[in-house]
């Protein structure tokens, strides 16, 4: 039936609005390989993207139709629709704008235009409020966002402008204290021989009574809920972009009684003038503690915004200082670059902070594993993972 009526675009219409996308999009592609420069067909290949959570796609489908006819306000509005998607709210304003250009009585164009001015204006607010009170930045996923396994667009927006601003973010009450508690006693029954105020041949010392060691991607580590959780994915693919990778698998271990780090960036300059600062982020550590981290126990001292400061940490950077508090099931995202400390574990506790080290796929950390890999997969533990995210692994498979 398609290929007997490749031409006919209202064919591709009705599929559409059956919800038939697979089949919208196949006619869609059949007609542009007659005419390339059929716009509608073009449009409704973006439409068809964005429906499926496309949005880079869709919002190149939309460009190319916009090539094809300027003078459509509607698929102005979409490509803003696709840019908000990917948490470009000032360039998905421009967009709502120019479709008003285009078409003064424009409701759904003005409505888009005023809530997304709102909510860059909240999301400012926010900031300069987080800002002067010196409070650590965080969310926390609704009850139907958990159940969904999918973030708002306006959770990722949260999400993604706190963090490059501040350069680190804590998600709330993001797993079950259940599987948390499974990842302990898996942790203690698997890795219990470094609890032990000595030097490892394969792990490193990162300060008194701390060790870091590298996790076998085993037992309850090996899930889709702890190496590609899906609420936290969508924010990294938006720091990292969509072809990231997972570089890294470990713990920092905290021995009773460990006294207070040093204060460091978990990697050297890339360069050795003033382009670091200006980079967007090319790794970005997920940080899980196993015990909530407080000032018993110890926790992570983040100096915020130093990810953007070239040098050392300055007096006024030291101001900035934060020791949060992060409950069991919480997790840190941090930036590379960003200063930070381990405090003392005054506790009778061993505090293991488990961390996942996500990065852009052409970066490689050859600073903190002299001693030891990034991560270990065993042939048993590759054939378990998922083919869909068998990519964020392959760079450590080779």
């Amino acid at each position: 039936m398609i290929s007997e009526n490749f031409n006919d675009f209202s064919v591709a219409h009705e599929f559409f609005q059956a919800g038939k996308l697979q089949e919208s999009a196949q006619m869609c592609r059949q007609i542009l390989s007659a005419r390339a420069d059929d716009f509608d067909a073009m449009h409704l290949l973006g439409r068809i993207a964005l429906q499926m959570g496309e949005s880079f796609r869709a919002a190149q489908l939309f460009k190319q139709s916009i090539d094809i006819k300027s003078s459509d306000a509607v698929a102005f509005v979409n490509l803003g629709l696709a840019l908000y998607q990917q948490g470009e709210l000032e360039a998905a304003i421009s967009e709502y704008r120019r479709a008003i250009k285009i078409k003064n009585n424009f409701p759904e164009a003005r409505k888009l235009l005023a809530a997304t001015r709102d909510e860059v204006k909240r999301l400012d607010q926010l900031i300069k409020s987080l800002d002067k009170s010196n409070q650590a930045p965080s969310i926390r996923y609704s009850i139907e966002e958990k159940k969904r396994k999918l973030p708002e667009p306006a959770t990722l927006n949260l999400a993604t402008k706190l963090y490059k601003h501040f350069g680190y973010l804590i998600i709330e009450d993001l797993f079950l204290d259940q599987y948390i508690d499974e990842l302990h006693d898996s942790f203690v029954t698997s890795y219990s021989h470094y609890f032990a105020d000595k030097v490892f041949d394969d792990s490193l010392k990162v300060g008194d009574k701390r060790a870091m060691v590298t996790v076998e991607l085993d037992g309850p580590f090996n899930s889709v809920e702890y190496y590609a959780n899906p609420l936290i994915m969508p924010i990294l693919a938006r720091l990292l972009g969509r072809d990231l990778i997972l570089f890294s698998m470990g713990a920092v271990v905290s021995l009773p009684g460990a006294q207070r780090q040093r204060t460091h960036r978990d990697h050297r300059a890339l360069f050795d003038d003033d382009v670091d600062a200006m980079l967007p982020s090319f790794t970005v550590t997920v940080g899980v503690p196993l015990i909530e981290m407080n000032n018993e126990t110890g926790t992570t001292r983040v100096y915020g915004r130093t990810h953007r400061k070239n040098g050392d940490l300055s007096d006024k950077d030291k101001n900035l200082g934060i020791n949060p508090v992060i409950r069991k099931g919480s997790c840190m995202l941090f930036d590379y670059r960003i200063f930070h400390e381990g405090t003392p574990n005054n506790s009778k506790n061993v505090r293991p902070l488990m961390y996942n080290i996500y990065s852009r796929p052409w970066f490689r950390d050859c600073q903190n594993y002299s001693k030891q890999e990034p991560m270990n997969i065993s042939d048993s533990a590759w054939s378990q993972i998922p083919d869909e995210y068998k990519r964020l692994f392959l760079w450590n498979r080779r």
